[in-house]
């Protein structure tokens, strides 16, 4: 998901601002472990959006989640996840 230095350095963005951990520790991370945290963080946000991945249902999901939703249905079924880094 990560798939280039672009987006790891954009979710090194992302965290940082939770202060819960330091710059060099951040930095540290190998793609794998940057990758897994990712995902732990679109996991959280599907739960608690409610949506249901096979069918997502997006007309109810942007009325519901008017208020900064992360996650945008593109062309060809595609699913984008914003960070707001």
């Amino acid at each position: 998901m990560l798939d280039d230095e672009e987006k790891r350095e954009a979710f090194r963005r992302f965290v940082k601002g939770f202060g819960a951990w330091t710059e060099e520790e951040i930095a540290s991370w190998s793609d794998i472990e940057l990758n897994a945290l990712f995902m732990q963080f679109v996991a959280g946000d599907v739960r608690e959006s409610r949506i249901n991945p096979q069918n997502p249902g997006w007309a109810r999901y942007e009325q519901e989640n008017d208020e900064g939703f992360q996650f945008f249905q593109v062309a060809n079924d595609r699913v984008h996840y914003y960070l707001g880094a």
